[in-house]
């Protein structure tokens, strides 16, 4: 939104506590997005501090060594996180697009991430049921409870703004192929239609997909309501980065 003072600002999101169910305008929409995307990055930060471990200690060890329990990396890799699911009251009332941006710009998936979103927050009540009926619960949860995206691609790596980024060739089931070249500081949509898996060749300049900075990756991807995302803007996120808009894959003339 616009700017506004600190106390317009607190205003709202009391307002917004208070009548938590009532119809938002767009200003009070952008805020709630806006706090969804933090509240969502600092829960993430805070876990990935909890979700380390010591270091093995060494029984044959010289003085140093008793020292050196410094903490391993987080055991949260975005990489290698294959499926995101957004759920709660602020993608209720956000629209498709806005979800996916306080998806990618909260968590930051890196390489190739299947998004979703729990709309009627059922999975909650489902995990009750699975202790009951594992087979129902896993059917409404996979196939009624969840809209699916599409698949993210987003190489991890910075470069300078408008340097090539990543080459994605696509082969669709029929055996149409097509290619195109992404640059840095990107967000693009690519509406690949229908549920099939396809082909894609990803082929990062000087950034890393999965394989190591440079290097190929070969992947079957599904497309969802949004189609292929491809998210160039760089991992980590640049925090003084300006706000980028989706680009739909006609803009850059591309086809499908």
């Amino acid at each position: 939104p616009s700017m506004m003072d600190e106390r317009t600002v607190r205003n709202i999101i009391g307002n917004m506590m208070v009548k938590p169910h009532q119809d938002l305008s767009s200003e009070e929409k952008q805020i709630q997005s806006a706090i969804a995307r933090e509240a969502i990055r600092m829960g993430v930060d805070n876990h990935k501090v909890i979700a380390s471990r010591l270091k093995g200690v060494v029984l044959d060890r010289t003085l140093s060594d008793m020292f050196d329990q410094a903490l391993e990396p987080t055991l949260i890799n975005m990489m290698r996180t294959q499926l995101v699911i957004g759920k709660g009251d602020a993608f209720q009332s956000q629209t498709v697009e806005e979800s996916l941006m306080i998806l990618l710009d909260s968590l930051q998936p890196t390489g190739v991430t299947e998004l979703y979103l729990d709309p009627e927050n059922m999975s909650a009540p489902l995990g009750n049921l699975i202790n009951h009926d594992k087979k129902t619960a896993l059917d409404l949860f996979t196939n009624r409870s969840l809209d699916f995206l599409g698949t993210c691609i987003a190489p991890s790596g910075v470069l300078n703004d408008g340097q090539e980024a990543l080459r994605v060739e696509i082969t669709k089931p029929g055996g149409e192929k097509a290619s195109h070249s992404f640059n840095y500081g990107e967000l693009t949509l690519i509406p690949v239609r229908g549920s099939e898996l396809i082909d894609v060749n990803l082929v990062p300049n000087k950034l890393d997909i999965g394989a190591g900075r440079g290097k190929m990756v070969r992947h079957q991807v599904r497309c969802g309501k949004l189609g292929l995302i491809i998210d160039t803007r760089g991992r980590p996120m640049e925090k003084y980065r300006q706000p980028v808009k989706l680009l739909p894959f006609e803009a850059l003339g591309g086809s499908d």
